[in-house]
């Protein structure tokens, strides 16, 4: 089995406060992109075998590995008995916003759910795989969402705001824990997410480049030095919705003229970043 693995863009989060249990309370509006890593996987009846491999040389192809978390979970919930061959052939960099680990635990997910007629349903998927990552709930869906709480609470809708975005990741990458660990609570930017929601609803881009934000770009930007340049450059070549996704770093820029576009592939040199270039905003069932 073959499947297709996407990147998620945060167009905006709002931090709201942090909970009992360390982790946030969050608000956000995500959208899925062309950009993905593909996963393989043989099965087999001897359950002895658990073989995970990838053309990252830097990925742990061990049980610390994402997608054999959600394996020995499915296992082990499901009461079903299988060996496997997994390859992930990696696209999606890793400490970049952009939610590569988390899409292939929701991808090798649905790829169980399927092939073993689990029967899950996405509310029952959802449950299941928000231990495993906060974001994976989200990849599940693929869709323009507003996403809330922790990540498990997502609200698919029909956005208007079509084409693709321009995504820039630097070779250095934020370490999620380590951005959340910088936060000041008390100085946080807090994106209007109802505008922005009503905003991607209308198509209205005056509207969203007004309200897009991310609550985590302060820290994000003491941490790594190199997201700041990006995102100014990318407001320079004329994008009027600029922001960082996740906890960084890629940055994105979304404009209706496709001039832009060109000019950005024409400024940003691809050996210089660890992702360059524009990728169709996507709606997945």
């Amino acid at each position: 089995m073959i499947e297709k693995s996407y990147a998620k863009v945060n167009m905006a989060i709002n931090v709201i406060n942090r909970l009992p249990d360390n982790y946030h309370n969050l608000d956000m509006i995500n959208v899925s992109i062309s950009l993905h890593d593909t996963i393989k996987v043989k099965f087999h009846h001897d359950e002895n075998i658990k073989i995970i491999t990838s053309n990252d040389v830097d990925l742990p192809t061990d049980e610390t590995n994402i997608i054999s978390k959600v394996i020995e979970k499915v296992k082990t919930v499901c009461k079903v008995k299988f060996g496997y061959e997994v390859n992930i052939n990696k696209r999606i960099s890793k400490e970049s916003g952009l939610g590569g680990g988390s899409a292939n635990a929701a991808t090798m997910l649905k790829i169980l759910n399927k092939k073993f007629h689990l029967k899950m349903t996405p509310i029952q998927m959802v449950n299941f795989i928000q231990t495993i990552s906060s974001d994976a709930p989200y990849q599940l869906y693929n869709l323009p969402s507003r996403v809330s709480k922790k990540g498990s609470d997502v609200s698919p809708f029909e956005s208007k705001i079509k084409g693709k975005l321009f995504i820039v990741k630097p070779k250095s990458g934020c370490n999620t824990k380590e951005v959340y660990a910088n936060l000041n609570l008390d100085d946080l930017v807090h994106p209007n997410i109802n505008k922005v929601e009503r905003a991607m609803k209308e198509g209205d881009v005056a509207l969203l480049s007004r309200h897009v934000g991310n609550s985590l770009l302060d820290a994000a930007t003491k941490l790594n030095p190199d997201i700041e340049p990006i995102l100014n450059e990318l407001k320079g070549l004329g994008f009027e919705v600029v922001s960082m996704t996740g906890s960084g770093s890629a940055c994105y820029g979304y404009s209706k003229n496709k001039q832009v576009y060109r000019l950005a592939k024409a400024r940003f040199a691809k050996d210089n970043y660890d992702i360059c270039g524009a990728y169709k905003i996507i709606n997945v069932e």
